[in-house]
């Protein structure tokens, strides 16, 4: 397995990730995650080889159980890594735990302040929403996965974050009925026939 990035140790052995509140990520995620893994060029198909440029970074989603293997599943859990929490079609992720270091930019981008309420959409595992909650703000999180929104609710109480209201729903419609909101904050899949991404979206108020 490659080696991932790593960061400090922070209180009561709780991982300190840089440009984040003191949140214990491994309370929201599950015991199977998916890591991409580079997939060496010797490893590649055929057709791979022929379209595709050498220094092309093609990656396999690997598998990585607690129960199997409680060790690489905490070195995952502790890196600097996205998560895939879900998968779709044995490849695509279709739910994930966000990078904490793109978390951190995104929170320093909206410049988050005690007493913002904030609307995200896509709520994943939880765990960003507990970072907001955890400077204060007043979090409203949609999920449009039904039991993937539970989860996060269970994982929010477990975690002391039972000030965030999680909904299910479809992000496009936002959540209205509990608006106004200073601060937006999207991570979503998008599709098409051919492909499958996520872009993230943040919003503030001026």
């Amino acid at each position: 397995m490659e080696e991932v990035r790593q960061v400090q140790w922070h209180g009561k052995g709780v991982k300190r990730f840089p440009g984040l509140p003191a949140v214990d990520r491994t309370l929201f995620i599950p015991d199977d995650i998916w890591v991409s893994v580079p997939i060496p060029w010797n490893d590649w198909t055929t057709h791979m080889k022929a379209t595709l440029p050498a220094d092309t970074r093609v990656v396999d989603q690997v598998l990585i159980s607690r129960r199997e293997d409680q060790e690489e599943w905490q070195k995952w859990v502790d890196s600097d890594e996205a998560l895939a929490t879900r998968i779709k079609d044995e490849k695509w992720p279709s739910s994930s735990s966000s990078a904490p270091w793109a978390m951190a930019s995104m929170i320093a981008a909206l410049d988050v302040k005690p007493g913002n309420r904030v609307l995200e959409i896509g709520t994943g595992t939880g765990f960003n929403a507990a970072c907001l909650s955890a400077l204060g703000a007043e979090v409203v999180s949609i999920e449009v996965q039904e039991d993937i929104a539970e989860q996060a609710k269970a994982n929010l109480s477990k975690a002391g974050y039972r000030g965030v209201k999680v909904i299910t729903g479809d992000g496009a419609l936002g959540a209205p009925q509990l608006a106004p909101y200073e601060i937006g904050r999207a991570h979503v899949e998008l599709q098409s026939p051919i492909h499958i991404s996520y872009a993230v979206f943040c919003l503030k108020k001026k």
